[in-house]
């Protein structure tokens, strides 16, 4: 009960605009209770928003080790790696995650994204494929789909794209 009256008191601070009291408190909640997954996934999210990538990461790697069978500890390792704007990395990470877990909507469709924005159509075009095929009623594949209706209307490079 430590451990989650801790990850409350955070999210309650949090919520407060104290953010520096906020991750101290969930710090606390993960070290009252280093097997809850709820306390490292709010600690990842909130070390991401702040630009700590560095901890962010280390936070992702530590949820992964206790759920190896998620696949949000690998996409909140590859966003890590992508905010410190290590993009080889973070599309190492994403592949493995897509392969790992292939109907994970958040890899796929950042995987997609950063294929991308990195040039390469026909791999960002498979995996916005394989996400559609996964999620379509997502209001989020229904977005890609819209970015790829309109990409195939107005040419490369209309849509922030490299040509």
């Amino acid at each position: 009960w430590l451990g989650y009256a801790w990850l409350r008191l955070g999210l309650v601070r949090w919520q407060l605009g104290h953010v520096d009291k906020a991750m101290a408190a969930i710090r606390e909640a993960v070290h009252k209770d280093p097997n809850s997954r709820a306390a490292l996934a709010q600690l990842v999210q909130m070390l991401s928003a702040t630009g700590r990538f560095d901890e962010a990461q280390q936070a992702a790697l530590q949820f992964q080790r206790l759920e190896p069978s998620s696949p949000e500890g690998y996409a909140w390792e590859a966003l890590a790696w992508q905010g410190r704007g290590e993009t080889p990395q973070a599309l190492a990470v994403y592949r493995q995650a897509v392969e790992r877990f292939p109907d994970h909507f958040p890899s796929l469709f950042n995987l997609a994204e950063l294929l991308l924005a990195q040039g390469a159509l026909d791999d960002a075009a498979r995996m916005y494929e394989a996400f559609l095929r996964a999620a379509p009623s997502s209001e989020v594949a229904q977005r890609a789909r819209a970015q790829a209706f309109l990409k195939d209307r107005v040419g490369p490079g209309s849509l922030g794209e490299p040509r």
